[in-house]
C-alpha cells in the first residue's frame, strides 16, 4: 500500500512539474496555487453546509468596497470576503457604504 501511495504522489508531483514547465513558472508557484484552490474548495463546502455566516457588524467599509469577515459557528474568522456591489449589503449597513 505504501508503494502505491508513493507512486501516486510522485505522479501528481510530476504532473505539477510539467505544468510549471509549460507555463514557464516556478514549481513553488504552481504548488501554492494548488493550495489556494484547495482552501477555496474547503470554504465553499463549509458555506454550502451552512457552517459559515457573514458578520456585518464587524465589516470594514472603504471606498467602493466592503470587507466582511466570514465566521464559523464557534466564532472563529475563516476568511474575509470583499463585496463590491452596494446592493449586496444589508439595508441596515448601506448608510456606511463609502463612494469614491
Amino acid at each position: 500500500m505504501k508503494r502505491k501511495l508513493i507512486k501516486r504522489n510522485k505522479r501528481w508531483l510530476m504532473e505539477k512539474y510539467h505544468l510549471s514547465q509549460q507555463l514557464f513558472a516556478p514549481l513553488s508557484v504552481i504548488l501554492k496555487d494548488n493550495k489556494l484552490e484547495s482552501h477555496a474548495n474547503r470554504y465553499y463546502r463549509l458555506w454550502r453546509r451552512g457552517l459559515i455566516k457573514e458578520d456585518w457588524r464587524h465589516a470594514i467599509f472603504n471606498a467602493g468596497v466592503a470587507t466582511v469577515p466570514q465566521l464559523r459557528f464557534n466564532g472563529r474568522v475563516i476568511y474575509y470576503e470583499k463585496v463590491y456591489n452596494k446592493e449586496l449589503v444589508p439595508l441596515e449597513y448601506q448608510e456606511q457604504w463609502k463612494t469614491c
